[in-house]
């Protein structure tokens, strides 16, 4: 059940991520669709294990990799665990996701739209991470 919640915490995480950096459906049908709502949560299952609040992260220069701490504390504000933060953010940092992504998802800057591979790339790490993160 745990792995399950995990995996639901960070698959929340990954929409409002995505939505953060200007991301919308792959679809394009946006319009009309009364069943489903567009807006992302980070809020966690209840019988998760809710992460320490964190200070608001100070924004980072956007041409400029964040730090794993920078990361980390991001992903905590969206409602992960220490844990799970600290294992997205390592993730994230190894990855090869561009410098200006990894800045707007701290600064959550919506107004940069992430190229179609580098969202590919995004989801591929946070699936990842709702596996390796539990």
């Amino acid at each position: 059940m745990m792995r399950r919640t995990t995996g639901l915490a960070l698959a929340a995480l990954a929409l409002t991520i995505t939505s953060a950096c200007g991301g919308s459906s792959s679809d394009g049908d946006t319009a009309g669709d009364t069943k489903t709502s567009s807006a992302p949560t980070s809020a966690a299952p209840s019988d998760a294990t809710p992460a320490t609040p964190a200070a608001p992260v100070e924004s980072v220069d956007p041409d400029e990799r964040p730090s794993v701490k920078q990361l980390t504390a991001t992903l905590k504000t969206a409602g992960l665990t220490d844990k799970q933060a600290g294992c997205f953010g390592e993730k994230l940092d190894d990855s090869k996701l561009p410098d200006e992504l990894l800045a707007a998802l701290v600064n959550r800057d919506v107004k940069y739209k992430p190229s179609t591979k580098d969202t590919k790339a995004y989801q591929d790490i946070a699936a990842s991470a709702a596996k390796d993160c539990a």
